[in-house]
């Protein structure tokens, strides 16, 4: 069962304090390596298809920079974002406690432009409160990633982390490391189950988000390495 329409992607955001490691484990996510990684300037792109057993979906994967002078340029790339993965650093309480900011912008822009017209919206949040019992506020939904797992020094407690996971109405937090890849698998796979799971919901539902939902589209006549990009459903 394919979750999205030929050659278009499902909007993944990486958004966290510059240094927590969001290029690092998009890095090990998408190619299985790890790279020392220089602070992300702007944003990043890349691609990923999600499989599991009668799931597919393509992921269009942004890599946001976390510098405070990137911050106004925020909306641009979270605006449409279905998954919205909230990256801190484990042994920095500080890169920790901002998360709540990045979670704000995102949530503003998406507020700003909206996944869909202001009825649409609100239909929206009805119909998905009704099948699956989550807000009107579940686009886009949350993802919070404790990385750095491999290094000494733990600054962020387990019930501080769940308290503000229940604060935040987040139901998924995954530690990793991009490192040596503990935890970076379970992060792909609730990535893509969530992505693919939401996106069959409104199609059952009814409701076209199609900015939400599909947000890149990919030319046919870009290179060979984009060509394996491009969604076959």
């Amino acid at each position: 069962m394919s979750c999205a329409r030929n050659g278009k992607l499902v909007k993944v955001v990486f958004a966290g304090e510059s240094g927590v490691g969001k290029t690092s484990v998009i890095e090990r996510l998408t190619n299985g390596v790890f790279t020392e990684q220089n602070p992300t300037v702007g944003a990043a792109f890349t691609v990923k298809r999600f499989s599991s057993e009668n799931k597919s979906v393509m992921l269009g994967i942004w890599d946001t920079a976390g510098q405070e002078r990137y911050q106004a340029m925020s909306c641009v790339y979270f605006r449409d974002t279905v998954v919205c993965v909230l990256v801190f650093d484990l042994t920095d309480e500080r890169s920790f406690k901002r998360i709540k900011v990045w979670k704000h912008l995102c949530s503003e822009a998406n507020l700003k432009y909206n996944v869909c017209d202001k009825t649409e919206k609100q239909r929206c949040g009805a119909e998905l409160a009704n099948n699956c019992g989550v807000e009107s506020s579940g686009i886009p939904i949350y993802v919070l990633v404790g990385n750095k797992l491999d290094r000494k020094g733990r600054e962020v407690d387990q019930s501080e982390i769940e308290k503000f996971c229940r604060e935040n109405q987040i139901e998924h937090y995954v530690e990793t490391s991009a490192r040596d890849g503990t935890g970076v698998k379970t992060l792909y796979d609730k990535i893509g189950e969530e992505a693919c799971d939401l996106v069959v919901l409104m199609r059952a539902s009814g409701i076209e988000l199609s900015n939400a939902v599909n947000t890149v589209r990919i030319n046919d006549a870009e290179s060979e390495h984009s060509r394996k990009c491009i969604c076959d459903f």
